[in-house]
């Protein structure tokens, strides 16, 4: 599904990801961890296009290296961000439109309820007006209605409550076994541990340790 080679990033002359090559197969996923600056943001930001990078990633056997975010978002790799970027003055419905096929608005919205009953009522809420956790539950259905084929996620359980986590960590589960793939940059440990084949432990933009199942 994807592999990187000779991966690096690049903030001028600053490394912040130095020679990384790793695989990820279909149905596989990989969680990146390690303290706050050691290039675990910059990998997935790198891998989707949106800083500068030397090496190769390669998805599906085609290398994406030169195509711009909307290209790679437009070959199946779907980004969550840490910040869990919404339209603040939208409402949740308006939100989950953005990516909804016409005509699915109703088949989305079981979706999302099933996932996260928590926004029963809030569908014509602006999502700007939702508490933090809400708004990245919003984020999260986001990325996931058109179902992407390889997801990188960062931080993906911030803000989260204890039952909505877990929640999240069924539906990846559900989602590796449909061939989808993930790869995970966090420090919570045990969401990562249980969901991923390898913990890849990064200091100073390298692998420091590689933590198995």
């Amino acid at each position: 599904m994807l592999e990187l080679r000779d991966f690096e990033v690049r903030y001028g002359n600053f490394k912040a990801i130095k020679n990384l090559s790793f695989s990820l197969a279909r149905g596989e996923a990989l969680g990146l961890t390690g303290r706050n600056g050691v290039g675990k943001t910059s990998t997935l930001k790198g891998i989707i296009g949106l800083v500068e990078t030397r090496g190769k990633v390669i998805f599906r056997g085609d290398d994406l290296s030169s195509l711009e975010p909307h290209d790679r978002a437009a070959r199946g790799i779907g980004y969550l961000p840490q910040e869990k970027r919404i339209f603040n003055q939208l409402t949740v419905e308006e939100n989950l439109r953005l990516v909804t096929e016409r005509g699915g608005v109703a088949r989305v919205k079981d979706e999302v309820l099933d996932l996260f009953p928590v926004l029963k009522g809030r569908f014509n809420q602006k999502a700007g007006d939702l508490s933090g956790g809400e708004q990245a539950m919003v984020a999260i259905a986001r990325l996931l209605i058109p179902s992407p084929e390889l997801l990188l996620l960062d931080e993906p359980t911030e803000g989260l409550m204890p039952e909505v986590e877990k929640r999240l960590h069924r539906v990846l589960e559900d989602n590796l076994s449909r061939n989808r793939s993930a790869l995970i940059a966090g420090q919570n440990a045990n969401f990562l541990r249980v969901l991923s084949s390898k913990v890849y432990q990064l200091s100073e933009g390298r692998v420091d340790r590689v933590i198995e199942e």
